[in-house]
């Protein structure tokens, strides 16, 4: 069995190579501070594990930007954006089983655009 390690506000999870890794952060300014608060999430076979430094969800409302790393499918990753955006975001049904690897920052809509995803209201 493969393992592979991803980061998440330097912290590092381990995650078999056949499952979804992501890194879900909002960057927001609050008094003239800068905060940056991120989740993590790996789903396998159905199962969802998160955590973060206040559980799954970071709440916040971004001002700044958005960052999503993803190792896995895609329709594992819209389970968390869905979460976190409190937005529906579908998977196009061709994409199912897509795999993706990368950093994406931008707006919800802008995130999904490069990702082929539909974001709802």
């Amino acid at each position: 069995m493969a393992f592979k390690t991803g980061r998440c506000a330097g912290k590092t999870i381990e995650y078999e190579a056949t499952c979804t890794f992501d890194c879900l952060c909002l960057k927001s300014i609050y008094g003239g501070r800068t905060f940056t608060h991120c989740s993590w999430h790996v789903t396998c076979g159905g199962k969802r594990v998160s955590g973060g430094p206040a559980g799954s969800k970071p709440r916040v409302r971004p001002t700044e930007g958005r960052t999503v790393y993803v190792d896995g499918l895609l329709r594992d990753l819209a389970a968390s954006l869905e979460e976190v955006w409190e937005r529906s975001v579908t998977v196009p049904q061709a994409n199912r089983g897509k795999r993706v690897t990368g950093t994406f920052r931008g707006t919800p809509e802008q995130i999904c655009e490069r990702l082929g995803l539909k974001l709802g209201n």
